[in-house]
């Protein structure tokens, strides 16, 4: 069974870390708990951890990856 947000409900729109993730201008970097965000000179979104560093360049896709492994997170 899949785990779901109020933001599956009320669109992702409204989702304040969707808000700051989808405002970064390339270059531009934001921390969210213990992940960094950045949107690099490629337009591709980065994520980085202390052991995982992912790329996408699709923003809804990036989105949920950052979801996804929040609530992995939240249950060890």
């Amino acid at each position: 069974m899949q785990q779901t947000t109020i933001y599956d409900y009320i669109g992702i729109e409204t989702d304040p870390v969707f808000k700051k993730i989808k405002h970064l201008k390339e270059g531009q970097s934001v921390e969210l708990g213990h992940a960094i965000v950045t949107k690099n000179e490629f337009g591709l979104y980065e994520l980085e951890t202390k052991s995982d560093h992912e790329t996408a360049d699709d923003l809804v896709d990036f989105y949920n990856k950052i979801v996804l492994q929040n609530m992995e997170l939240s249950h060890e």
